[in-house]
């Protein structure tokens, strides 16, 4: 779970970064800021699919492995089996 702590931290922090940019490059008093504003969010969005396209799928992907450029998903019905059994735990322990 590490990873996805770092991400959200990381998306957190510059998510509360955008109103700063936003006013840089349409300060207060300037005219058009909702089309400047308007023209950059695209650009930003854009930036964001082509880095969740370039991420690597870590689905049925064991915790070890996460981060290993060679690490090969559990197979489907391993991964259904472990899943089941987690699910009838829990609902025990409910």
């Amino acid at each position: 779970m590490w990873g996805i702590a770092v991400g959200q931290n990381v998306g957190t922090t510059l998510s509360a970064f955008l109103p700063v940019i936003f006013v840089s490059i349409a300060p207060p008093g300037s005219g058009h800021i909702p089309l400047k504003i308007g023209a950059v969010t695209p650009g930003l969005c854009v930036i964001t699919a082509i880095a969740a396209f370039m991420s690597p799928e870590t689905y049925r992907t064991h915790l070890d492995d996460l981060g290993d450029p060679n690490a090969v998903p559990v197979p489907k019905s391993d991964y259904d089996r472990v899943r089941a059994d987690r699910i009838a735990a829990a609902a025990q322990d409910a």
